[in-house]
């Protein structure tokens, strides 16, 4: 009896890899080759990859180069790497060589060696310690940095939505009435670009990027003024005042803040308003 289970068994499993294989063989090239980018992940590997390159660069750049950033950043569409990622596997690959890639990603070999959830937990595993110590020095930095660095409150004013110098310099402006300049030395016009941006995974900041002509303007303002406070007004509130500590290149700036998702997404609103 168990030799005729054994048996049926056997055929079972011999059916199911024969008719595994007559699907492989029924599928186009075109359709193993999308199989594959998407079991690699390989548009989102370029995408990130190059995302991550351009996001280091944008905070040094200045001039030219930091418009450029921002043409090359509108380039990185799901689509543009798709088209290109098709046209090297046909220019490299052979059909012999898809059908063989194609082959291993269905296979359980690769399952056990690439599924996070098998190999990589196991190894992860032993390093369970690591990631409890990573955690805890983390938890007490962000405890330190609450506790040293005070939140900012928003203060009123009656001044338009603008990038104001204050009359005084950082000393001077915390122990008495805030005195901004009578016009702003930035507004929406200057700017290229606003968006929200995460910077550790839990909370989010406004980031600005200003013109070329703006961002060169912006870098002599700053290294003119440094110790002196640059209030940025919203909706008749200064809602960040960071102190000019040096020369800024690349005209990139960022309003940071105990802000709700909400009120960063009014801020972007008005700062995308050019009047």
């Amino acid at each position: 009896m168990k030799r005729i289970e054994k048996t049926i068994a056997h055929g079972l499993a011999v059916i199911l890899l024969l008719f595994v294989s007559l699907c492989s063989y029924g599928q186009s090239r075109q359709e193993k080759t999308k199989a594959i980018i998407d079991k690699l992940n390989i548009v989102d590997v370029q995408k990130m990859n190059y995302e991550y390159r351009l996001e280091s660069l944008k905070y040094h750049a200045i001039g030219n180069d930091s418009v450029r950033l921002v043409e090359l950043e509108k380039q990185l569409t799901e689509e543009n790497f798709l088209k290109v990622v098709n046209e090297v596997f046909e220019e490299y690959l052979n059909d012999e060589e898809v059908d063989n890639i194609y082959s291993f990603l269905q296979s359980s070999a690769y399952d056990k060696l690439f599924n996070p959830a098998v190999i990589f937990k196991a190894i992860y595993s032993h390093y369970s310690y690591m990631d409890d110590e990573i955690d805890r020095i983390t938890n007490n930095l962000d405890e330190s940095i609450r506790s040293v660095v005070p939140i900012f409150e928003t203060i009123p004013t009656d001044r338009k939505d603008g990038f104001y110098l204050t009359k005084d310099d950082e000393h001077v402006a915390r122990d008495k009435e805030i005195i901004l300049d009578d016009k702003p030395s930035f507004t929406s016009k200057d700017i290229l670009e606003v968006k929200k941006v995460s910077y550790d995974g839990k909370h989010s900041e406004v980031s600005i990027q200003f013109t070329k002509e703006a961002a060169q303007k912006f870098y002599s303002l700053t290294k003119k003024n440094r110790g002196r406070p640059l209030a940025i007004v919203l909706g008749k509130q200064i809602v960040s005042m960071p102190t000019i500590n040096d020369a800024i290149l690349g005209g990139r700036v960022s309003i940071t803040g105990d802000f709700t998702d909400e009120e960063i997404d009014e801020m972007i609103v008005r700062l995308k308003e050019k009047e």
